[in-house]
């Protein structure tokens, strides 16, 4: 079939023109930016790199768990923190330590006579700082890491248990477990002389069990001291203690034979009585703590 000369002009008439495709370089052209002038990176914080002694360490012997002369006690090494917004690596140091414990008002200054009768311008009740859900976690991830850095103990943390004398030392000892990824903490009951001496109805530990003690502050030892006790009697084997300070009476618990852990050691004036106390002789207001 033939089309009619006017039909194909029409359609000539109304198609699209088609042009030659431009030059790519006319329309694809870019601009590649020049790379900027390398500046010099800010200055790192200032970290300080004085090795802070935040423990005894003690040697561990085939025969069971020894504690280390005194010469043999090394430092832990160097500890790195920042002193910029607080920011603490590895470890809280001694100064960190202080510092949460100040900050949340669990160590204070003033005129204190406690329980036993001595005196002392120095109180420390670390439950007060473990109130708080950052430092409870710092200072509980930081004594686990203690333990942890002892190569005999980790090997043993599936099977560890960790046992406090209820109730100061439970948040850490929950604290401890967690962040060691322990197999489980208990505690014990208080007899009337105020010791550890019963646990809790269907609590009893297994034969052989490995048990870490935990509290937050050691003082006497003496509530440790009974709850190893406790716990040896009835099978278990007790193979470290460990506590958030280390604050010691004169007379306190050596726990021989056990690996002693702690993050800060606090030296407070001790004075045996209101006689022998120069706060007192000062006129300083007396305040009882029953803790």
């Amino acid at each position: 079939m033939t089309m009619p000369n006017e039909y194909v002009s029409r359609q000539a008439e109304t198609a699209p023109a088609i042009t030659a495709p431009a030059r790519a370089s006319s329309f694809c052209k870019t601009t590649i930016p020049r790379p900027k002038k390398q500046t010099k990176p800010p200055n790192p914080p200032k970290i300080n790199t004085h090795p802070q002694k935040l423990g005894s360490f003690f040697r561990m012997t085939n025969s069971g768990v020894s504690a280390a002369a005194p010469s043999q006690v090394a430092n832990r090494d160097i500890i790195h923190y920042s002193e910029y917004r607080g920011t603490m690596q590895l470890l809280p140091s001694q100064e960190d330590v202080t510092g949460i414990l100040s900050a949340t008002g669990a160590l204070r200054e003033g005129h204190f006579e406690y329980p036993n009768g001595l005196h002392s311008t120095q109180y420390l009740q670390v439950p007060l700082a473990m109130r708080y859900y950052q430092h409870a976690k710092t200072l509980s991830v930081g004594l686990s890491r203690l333990l942890r850095a002892n190569t005999e103990l980790r090997a043993i943390i599936p099977d560890l248990a960790i046992v406090s004398p209820a109730p100061g030392g439970l948040p850490v000892a929950f604290g401890v477990c967690e962040a060691l990824r322990a197999k489980q903490v208990y505690w014990a009951e208080d007899g009337p002389d105020g010791k550890p001496a019963r646990f809790r109805q269907f609590i009893e530990p297994d034969k052989g069990e490995p048990v870490v003690l935990v509290d937050d502050i050691i003082r006497s030892g003496r509530r440790l001291a009974a709850l190893r006790k406790l716990l040896e009697d009835a099978g278990a084997q007790v193979v470290a203690v460990a506590s958030i300070v280390y604050e010691p009476y004169p007379q306190v618990e050596k726990f021989e034979g056990l690996p002693l852990y702690y993050l800060a050691r606090m030296e407070a004036g001790y004075d045996a009585d209101a006689a022998s106390c120069e706060a007192c002789r000062n006129g300083i207001p007396l305040e009882k703590v029953w803790l």
